[in-house]
């Protein structure tokens, strides 16, 4: 906020008998003390009193800012999902599946591991992570998603009736919902630990098909893919 204060300076000149000095308005303060330096030289100056009007006259400006809808920076990706936008970025590294939320959280404290809304999303985001590691194995390299098998359906199989592929997991991120973006590769998820005391509880997606695939909590991927509301900055 600027404030300009324009001030307006009239010096009256009365004399206190019949004669009457002319009223002068001073454009400067320069102008005002030589009148006071010539008043001064009068002999009588006891008969003459010197009024000052001061006018105060403000103006305030202010100052707009735009903000715009955006990701956190340049290397995240954008994506509109009607009601809000969703913002998701590669993120290369070596740890464990269940560790992936931990990773994405060194990014900003809101990231999580991100689920897929539609197939758009995801061959999106496959793509830009087969380009961010181009020396990796497509065959064996994938990227862990942010979903987990539900507690009710631990122990079913892909062909199960009551816990079906598109059933059978659930959207960890806390935006992503229905299915459109579960892509199964061929007899998965087969809960290959069914039978034993380890179940596959998470899940991975291949950057080269696109498919996914269930998998144990302690197995070593080379990267996830975090999400975050775009925000106004």
């Amino acid at each position: 906020m600027v404030l300009l204060v324009v001030v307006h300076v009239l010096v009256s000149l009365l004399r206190l008998a019949d004669f009457c000095i002319p009223t002068q308005n001073l454009e400067t303060f320069g102008e005002f003390f030589f009148l006071i330096k010539h008043i001064g030289q009068l002999s009588v100056l006891d008969n003459y009193q010197i009024l000052v009007s001061v006018e105060v006259t403000t103006t305030t400006s202010t100052t707009t800012t735009t903000t715009i809808l955006s990701c956190l920076d340049s290397t995240w990706t954008m994506f509109d999902r009607g009601t809000y936008s969703w913002c998701m970025k590669v993120y290369l590294g070596s740890f464990e599946v269940q560790d992936a939320l931990t990773q994405c959280q060194t990014l900003d404290a809101s990231a999580v591991v991100t689920g897929y809304q539609n197939y758009a999303e995801l061959s999106t985001m496959m793509q830009a992570a087969l380009e961010a590691d181009p020396t990796a194995n497509p065959a064996t390299n994938f990227m862990v998603v942010g979903a987990m098998r539900r507690p009710e359906c631990t122990d079913e199989f892909y062909t199960s009736l009551t816990c079906p592929p598109l059933v059978a997991f659930y959207w960890t991120d806390g935006y992503t919902t229905g299915t459109d973006g579960f892509n199964w590769r061929a007899g998965q998820p087969d809960n290959a630990g069914t039978g034993g005391t380890i179940r596959q509880m998470y899940l991975g997606v291949s950057v080269m098909t696109y498919g996914m695939d269930d998998t144990y909590g302690d197995v070593i991927y080379p990267g996830t893919v975090c999400g975050m509301l775009a925000q106004y900055y």
